[in-house]
């Protein structure tokens, strides 16, 4: 109804206690991770989003993060972005799931990015973040 009525949506996010259903068919709460990132792909594939964005704590992808020679990547392709992803680019618990979200959003034809949120907007427009395209 929110979206029927041009309102924006902010949702998904971890949490919720994770279950399987046994062959008598009672549930059991298991240990597992819910990642938010991949969650939150999952609904903009589910809603047929446009653009996938998201928001995090820095403005830009980063090549060699925390190295000297660190560089931002204002643009890249799907195939680049596994290829920074073989190489170990993105840390594990950070940018790596963003990454991978976005590559998985791309591949049914939208497009996606990552910046922080007082650059959303020009990120939108094209002037901020890393966009992760076909």
């Amino acid at each position: 109804n929110m979206l029927d009525t041009g309102e924006i949506v902010v949702a998904v996010g971890g949490g919720g206690i994770p279950v399987v259903r046994e062959s008598n068919g009672s549930l059991r709460g298991i240990e597992a991770v819910i990642d938010k990132d991949l969650a939150a792909e999952r609904l903009a594939e589910d809603i047929n989003a446009e653009i996938f964005m998201i928001l995090t704590d820095v403005e830009q992808v980063m090549l060699n993060h925390g190295s000297a020679n660190e560089v931002g990547i204002e643009r890249m392709t799907a195939d680049e972005a596994k290829n920074y992803l073989k190489e170990g680019q993105f840390g594990e618990g950070s940018m790596k799931p963003k990454v991978e979200a976005g590559i998985s959003f791309v591949r049914i034809g939208g497009k996606t990015v990552i910046t922080t949120l007082s650059k959303g907007l020009e990120a939108l427009e094209g002037k901020a973040g890393t966009i992760i395209i076909p």
